[in-house]
């Protein structure tokens, strides 16, 4: 086999590779939140499902999703905390398992809109999973409380990168967290729109690279 056209197959699988290697891919789940907003948001589920879940820790709080002033489309979610020194958290759990690699860019973006007081604050939180329990790295999004928009009905985008931890087995849990304080009248609300979650994913190209390499070598020694 001429070595050209061995030069020419192995740059193209090559070339193949590190374009599937570096493109971005979404991993979020319903990232409008309109099959949420049709469903219905599972309330502290157990077992865990992958897609949208509430925890709103009390019953004082409520977690879901509403069609008043969405960013996009018909649905966005809401998460209106009143109980004191309580969180209320909107999670997307163990997304991209087997997809996402482990120390690897990672960009989460998102709108938000929402008001707190007398403490009342909202986070952005992303961990990597380990698979069969634990977390490899927990992160507060831009390291604070989301700097909202003073009109609370304004909406405003947020863009962060970051990394993933070193195990990443167990996938992506993105948690939105409308927090209060403990002092009287404390009070949060966020409502958040078009989620993504985008990641630098397991290339496909590797068992195509592969299996180019094996071809070429046996058609080399065919050809001797």
């Amino acid at each position: 086999m001429p070595h050209r056209i061995v030069f020419t197959f192995v740059s193209t699988a090559a070339l193949v590779l590190s374009m599937a290697s570096t493109q971005a891919a979404e991993i979020a789940v319903d990232p409008g939140l309109e099959m949420a907003g049709m469903t219905g948001i599972p309330q502290n589920p157990d077992p865990q499902v992958v897609g949208w879940n509430c925890f709103p820790q009390s019953s004082a709080n409520t977690c879901g999703t509403t069609t008043t002033d969405p960013f996009a489309g018909t649905y966005s979610a809401q998460l209106t905390t009143t109980a004191l020194a309580s969180p209320n958290t909107l999670k997307q759990g163990f997304v991209g398992q087997g997809v996402v690699l482990p120390d690897s860019p990672v960009t989460v973006s998102f709108w938000a809109r929402g008001s707190g007081a007398i403490g009342g604050v909202a986070f952005a939180e992303l961990f990597s999973e380990i698979a069969g329990g634990g977390v490899s790295k927990p992160e507060i999004l831009g390291g604070g409380p989301l700097a909202l928009d003073p009109d609370p009905d304004t909406w405003k985008q947020f863009v962060f990168n970051t990394t993933t931890g070193p195990d990443v087995s167990g996938g992506l849990t993105l948690q939105f967290n409308a927090a209060t304080g403990g002092a009287d009248g404390s009070f949060s609300e966020l409502f958040v729109d078009n989620i993504s979650i985008q990641v630098v994913p397991v290339p496909a190209a590797v068992w195509l690279f592969g299996s180019a390499l094996g071809l070429l070598g046996w058609m080399r020694r065919s050809s001797r």
